[in-house]
């Protein structure tokens, strides 16, 4: 596999040869059939495939399960970006909403990267160029595994996040995998005819958009004892590093609109932003690192509470090599925030 590559193995053609799949080529998959085709055996192939493969630095996933079933058995792994598998169509609506976020913050940093003389254009080359005060970006696949089941509670919602996550996350590194049963025009659209005529058990069409035609396949099958002894093996294995603020993210009820701890509303701001920015504004600067170091949180959450600052007006915009400068001054800070939280 080559480097920045996210491989899984997919089974086996008509003569006999394993087939591969690259996520990180591919951009975004499809996987469809009716009940008894075989996906949610592709499904734990493709895992499987990516904790044999990639460390948790290096890929982060998140698991929907609207049937509540069939992930059950990754719960706790350390490849997951969250510590749950999420059911609920609201919490999968605040997903994408984050990762809409977490897509655009990605872009901004490395475009950051690139005004310092380093020209960044996707993750890898971002990666690539890391100082030792910046934290590198894992790859991260969002797996859906009954995207009919949430379209019919929140069709407008998904719909609108899923199609902007496919336009342009690829290059931030961001994958979805989408299955569902029914891959009719009202819940995908553009699909074609041709599957129907499979005999089911993992017999299946594969098509890239570099082929002119579908390739028809075998698919790998991995028992359930075999998937949980990967699991157990991966779990004894690496150490578990959470996201919290992702977890606060996708359960908070206001998330659904977009906007995290950081509104023109004081009552909508986390505690930890204000005691962030009282560090700010007494120290005299600011920094992700700076922040990160202060107030115990992880550099994405830093970079969020960087980025509120800077729209609500209390520091400058990021201007290449030179420092932010504090626009708040102590008194203004007293007078508004000093008796937050009391």
């Amino acid at each position: 596999a080559k480097e920045g590559a996210l491989m899984f193995g997919l089974g086996k053609d008509i003569e006999g040869k394993a087939i591969c799949g690259d996520i990180a080529k591919m951009k975004h998959i499809l996987v469809a059939g009716s009940t008894g085709a075989g996906k949610s055996v592709c499904l734990n192939a493709l895992i499987i495939s990516l904790l044999y493969k990639y460390s948790p630095e290096q890929l982060r996933i998140i698991l929907v399960d609207p049937k509540q079933v069939e992930f059950n058995i990754y719960e706790k792994l350390p490849h997951l970006m969250v510590n749950e598998i999420i059911n609920e169509p609201a919490k999968v609506v605040n997903v994408l909403n984050w990762l809409i976020t977490e897509m655009e913050r990605r872009y901004a940093l490395f475009k950051e990267k690139t005004r310092t003389q380093t020209l960044v254009r996707e993750i890898d080359e971002y990666n690539a160029h890391l100082l030792p005060d910046e934290e590198r970006l894992p790859k991260i696949v969002l797996i859906i595994d009954e995207l009919a089941d949430l379209m019919l509670v929140a069709k407008k919602d998904l719909e609108d996040r899923i199609q902007r996550l496919t336009q342009k996350s690829r290059a931030a590194g961001i994958h979805l995998v989408l299955a569902t049963q029914r891959p009719s025009v009202n819940v995908i659209t553009g699909d074609e005819s041709g599957a129907e005529k499979l005999l089911g058990h993992g017999d299946m069409l594969y098509k890239t958009d570099t082929m002119t035609f579908p390739a028809r396949e075998q698919g790998a099958f991995l028992a359930s004892e075999e998937v949980q002894d990967v699991v157990d093996y991966v779990k004894e294995h690496n150490e578990a590093y959470f996201d919290e603020s992702v977890s606060d993210y996708i359960n908070n009820e206001r998330s659904g609109g977009g906007t995290e701890g950081g509104g023109d509303g004081d009552d909508s701001v986390e505690a930890v932003y204000i005691d962030a920015l009282r560090h700010v504004v007494s120290i005299g600067q600011a920094s992700i690192s700076m922040i990160q170091r202060r107030c115990s949180v992880g550099y994405p959450k830093a970079g969020k509470i960087i980025e509120w600052m800077e729209n609500m007006g209390y520091i400058s915009a990021f201007d290449g090599a030179k420092a932010r400068k504090v626009l708040m001054t102590q008194e203004e800070f007293d007078s508004k925030y000093g008796d937050y939280g009391e």
